[in-house]
Order: structure tokens, then C-alpha cells, then sequence
């Protein structure tokens, strides 16, 4: 006789008055399934040594569980083990709800089944005074078959640095047949830290619940909007497999001056730099939103033309917003000036940042093996500063962007491509993108007045296509493209008043027509518009 325990934890109540039927045995649980002393553990303690007669023969199986979910729909016997044979092996003897949600989730079929609501529970326990917390369960000898895929894996590590110096390393690890937590500080924390961290436990959270998730997401808002007063640097990495024959890695580092995101996906990967180390390049909030959602057209467009991978598209636009979601202060220790209202209309309002995409190639065509499906995108942008004074400085905004691209197409769209070794088979079209743009604003700045306000640009875009038909070129041709223009922008800019405050600023780059017209005539574009400053 046999108790299938299906849903963790069990509330130890009073047993209700059992029937007893012809040939009906009521085994116990064994405490074994828990760490002892837990509550399951001690509702269960006092019948754990019952001996059945070797007579008596189970014929019936009574389930206790509640809803079943796939973590807990785990058989166990009356000795506490597996229904494959496996014992659960504790590292410490404790009662905490953590160890509770472990028991309950650590045999799930999904990464994100695992780690639901864990990072979340373990950062909650430094608003309780709790720094250093420890445990793990494994399964020991179990020779039955397990619904969890065998090369299902997850490695989370979380690194936060304090203020004063202290260092709190979070990690979580989930195997096939195990977990393992630990949290540790090398310092003790103040009240305050201790509240700055526990306030990540939900941006932990929304990270590990994106990460996890099929495909998976970018949700860093939460971390990124760490109490930079408390804390100097959070630190994510992840390695997780949920199955797939390449895992899937995340590289986070956010400090007040650095954000930066690297992943790496089956599908190709995606890297993502902002540094706000000059906080007076950053625009009003208008033009920092008018600037992101640019950057965020361009690399739809981008990945329409040049067949993106979808989920890396996604995450860098997400990483991208939320990196860029806020302004930097002006800090006076560093080199700062102060910009009025004309400058910033020049330049885009975002810090500089750096990023790409890199789809893993692949070889669909067993004919023409040379004929390579990839997506390489690339964005940049970099801000010089010359001059030491806010009536007296030269600034050089540039923009890069660049696209190249490979892919097989039908010869009618929504037609299935059938490549094989078959001549009969080669029915396509291949085209190959490279695209350029770029874009340099200078600024000069002599004696308080605006001297040099120049915009160039230019944008190129190559298609190159080969129609193939029953294995024969039928057609191969390139279609070119080239636009280029330099804008002197001084007269429009100096139409706009400044009131004679030491920034010169009044905030009217998101209200002044004059200062808007500027401002997307500086955003890059991969086609360049037929406006001018005229």
C-alpha cells in the first residue's frame, strides 16, 4: 500500500474516522521526504516505524493531494522514498518556508516551474534580518524513470555590492536530481542595506521569471531601478537548460554609471552597453522617449529586411528601454557641463551606447552549402567633449548603424521552401543585405554663444538577389542605394530664446517647434527623410 503525495507542503490536521474495507491498508508518510523538523515532518514522525505483515497485500492507493501540478505529482512510499527507488537527501535539519518551496518545486518538468518564486523568497529574508541562508535536497538512488528532461539544468548567481563596501552573493542551482541555495554576506549589513536589498526581491524575481520562460525575456526594470544611495553594483548570470542541446546564458552588470547585458541563445546572441558616465548629454524626458522608440524602429526594420531572429530582437529592444529609462544626475566631481537648450536639441538626448545581434548561421541548402542564412545588426553611439567650460566647448555627437544580412526565400511567398539534394528541388530566391548609416552632429560653444551647429549623414542600402529555378540562376542582380547630406542648423537653432540662466535651459526642447524639427533630424534612420532645415 502505497500514498501518493502530490502537493507540497501537508498541513499536519485530525485524522477523520476511517473505513476500513476488506483488504485496505493506510500506510504513513514518511518523514524522510522533508528535512526533519519541519511541519510535514512531525505530522508524520509519530507512525513512521509502522511494520505491515508480509500477509497483507495493498490493494488500494489513497491520494491526499490537492491540485496537481507537475512538480509535486511525485510518488513516494511508505518509507519515504521515490517511486523510482530514490531517497531525499537534506543538507540541513531545518523549518523555513523556502525549504517548504524547494520540496515542492525542485522535481518540476520546467526551469520556470523551479525557480517560481524562489529568488523572490530568498531576498524577502534580509527584511527579517537573515544574511547567510543554506540548503539543498537531492535524490539519491533513484533507478526509476523521471519526467524531467536528464540534461534539464539552471545556474543563477546574483552579486550585490554595498555602498560601504560589504558583498551579498545569492545562487541557485537546480539538476536533474537536486538543488542547491546559498546567500552569504563576507560583512554585516545596516538596517538600510538590508532594506535596499530586499527591495530587489521582486525585480530578481521578474528577471529569473523571464529568463526561464520559453522563449525567454528580458524583465531587468526591477534590478535596474536599484537604490543606488545603498547599493553599488548588482551583478546577474545565468546558465539554463531546459532541455535544448545548447543552453542559454545571461550576463548582467548595473552599476550607477554602467548597464550592460549580454545573452547567448541557441539562436544567436545580443550584447547591449549604456554608459551614463555624462549625464549632460541626456536630454528632456521627450527626447530620450523620442530617441529609444527611433533606435526601436530602426531595428524592426532592420529585422524585417534582414530576417531577425524574433526573440533577440525582443530582448534587446526590452534591454534598451529600460536601460535608457532614466536620466543621470549632473555630478560635480566629474566633468559635467551643463548644455542649454540648443545643444541638447543636436544631440539625441540618450546616453552613448553600444549593442548588437548576431543570428548563429545556418546552411539550409545541402546543394549549395556556400549559401549561408545569417543576421548581423550593429549600433553605436559615442559623445566627445572638448573644452573644460559651458561657454567655451566643442561637442561630437556620432551615430553608427549597420546591417548585414542573408536568407533563402520561395519563389512565391507563403510557399514552403523544400532545399534537398534534388535539382528539382532548388526553387528560390536568395538575397544578401548590407546597409550603413551614419551621423555626426558638431557643436561649438565661444563666449556663451552658439558658434557651429553642423549635422552629416549618410545612408546606404545594397540588396544583392539571385532567383534560382529547377537549380539554374535565372536572375542576379544588385540593387544600390546611397543617400548623403550635411545640414547647417545654426540659424534655426539661434531663432529659439534663452532666458540667461548659468545652463542656459528651459526645458523647451520637448514644446519648441524649432528644437523638435532638430531633434529627429538628428535621429539615425536607415533611409533618410526629404526634410531639411529649410
Amino acid at each position: 500500500m502505497y500514498l501518493r503525495v502530490s502537493n507540497m507542503p501537508v498541513v499536519s490536521c485530525a485524522r477523520p474516522p476511517l473505513r476500513i474495507l476488506p483488504m485496505t491498508v493506510i500506510a504513513s508518510v514518511s518523514a524522510s521526504i522533508l528535512p526533519d523538523h519541519t511541519g510535514l515532518a512531525s505530522a508524520v514522525r509519530h507512525d513512521a516505524d509502522t511494520t505491515l505483515p508480509a500477509s497483507i497485500q495493498p490493494s488500494v492507493v489513497v491520494n491526499l493531494s490537492a491540485a496537481s501540478t507537475s512538480a509535486s505529482a511525485q510518488t513516494y512510499s511508505a518509507q519515504g522514498t521515490l517511486a523510482g527507488g530514490g531517497q531525499l537527501v537534506w543538507r540541513n535539519n531545518v523549518q523555513d518556508p523556502i525549504s517548504v518551496m524547494m520540496a515542492h518545486q525542485f522535481r518540476a518538468n520546467t526551469l520556470s516551474e523551479r525557480f517560481s518564486g524562489l529568488g523572490a523568497a530568498l531576498l524577502d529574508n534580509f527584511n527579517k534580518g537573515s544574511s547567510n541562508y543554506s540548503q539543498s535536497v537531492q535524490v539519491q538512488g533513484a533507478s526509476g524513470p523521471s519526467t524531467a528532461p536528464a540534461n534539464m539544468h539552471g545556474d543563477v548567481s546574483l552579486r550585490i555590492k554595498t555602498r560601504s563596501g560589504a558583498l551579498v552573493t545569492l545562487s541557485i542551482t537546480s539538476l536533474a536530481n537536486g538543488m542547491d541555495i546559498k546567500v552569504q554576506s563576507d560583512s554585516t549589513l545596516t538596517d538600510e542595506e538590508r532594506g535596499a536589498i530586499a527591495n530587489l526581491a521582486d525585480g530578481f524575481q521578474s528577471a529569473l521569471d523571464g529568463l526561464t520562460q520559453v522563449p525567454p525575456k528580458l524583465n531587468l526594470t526591477g534590478l535596474a531601478g536599484f537604490d543606488t544611495r545603498q547599493l553599488s553594483s548588482v551583478d546577474l548570470q545565468s546558465s539554463l537548460n531546459n532541455g535544448a542541446v545548447v543552453p542559454s546564458s545571461a550576463d548582467v552588470h548595473l552599476d550607477k554609471q554602467n548597464s550592460a547585458v549580454k545573452v547567448s541563445l541557441p539562436e544567436g546572441k545580443m550584447q547591449l552597453s549604456v554608459s551614463t558616465g555624462n549625464p549632460a548629454i541626456q536630454g528632456s524626458a521627450g527626447q530620450r522617449a523620442a530617441a529609444v522608440a527611433n533606435l526601436i524602429e530602426q531595428l524592426d526594420n532592420a529585422a524585417r529586411r534582414g530576417h531577425g531572429n524574433p526573440t533577440l530582437v525582443s530582448m534587446f529592444k526590452d534591454a534598451f528601454t529600460t536601460f535608457n529609462g532614466k536620466a543621470g544626475t549632473l555630478d560635480s566631481a566629474v566633468m559635467n557641463l551643463p548644455l542649454n537648450d540648443r545643444e541638447h536639441a543636436m544631440l539625441t538626448g540618450l546616453a552613448d551606447y553600444s549593442g548588437s545581434i548576431t543570428d548563429t548561421p545556418t546552411h539550409p541548402n545541402p546543394l549549395r552549402p556556400g549559401e549561408v542564412d545569417k543576421f548581423e545588426w550593429t549600433a553605436s553611439q559615442s559623445t566627445t567633449f572638448k573644452g573644460s567650460t559651458a561657454d567655451d566647448h566643442t561637442i561630437t555627437q556620432t551615430q553608427k548603424m549597420h546591417l548585414t544580412a542573408a536568407y533563402h526565400r520561395p519563389l512565391k511567398p507563403g510557399q514552403p521552401l523544400q532545399l534537398s539534394t534534388d535539382p528539382d528541388s532548388q526553387n528560390y530566391y536568395y538575397d544578401v543585405v548590407n546597409d550603413d548609416a551614419q551621423s555626426r552632429a558638431d557643436v561649438a560653444m565661444q563666449n556663451g554663444l552658439l558658434t557651429n551647429a553642423t549635422l552629416t549623414q549618410s545612408a546606404d542600402q545594397n540588396l544583392h538577389e539571385i532567383k534560382v529555378v529547377k537549380n539554374k540562376i535565372t536572375d542576379d542582380h544588385t540593387v544600390p542605394g546611397h543617400q548623403a547630406r550635411t545640414l547647417d542648423l545654426l540659424n534655426l537653432l539661434n531663432q529659439v530664446p534663452l532666458d540667461g540662466t548659468p545652463d542656459q535651459s528651459r526645458n523647451l526642447g520637448d514644446t519648441d517647434p524649432n528644437l523638435i524639427k532638430v531633434h529627429n533630424l538628428v535621429l539615425l534612420t536607415s533611409v533618410l527623410s526629404s526634410n531639411d532645415a529649410s
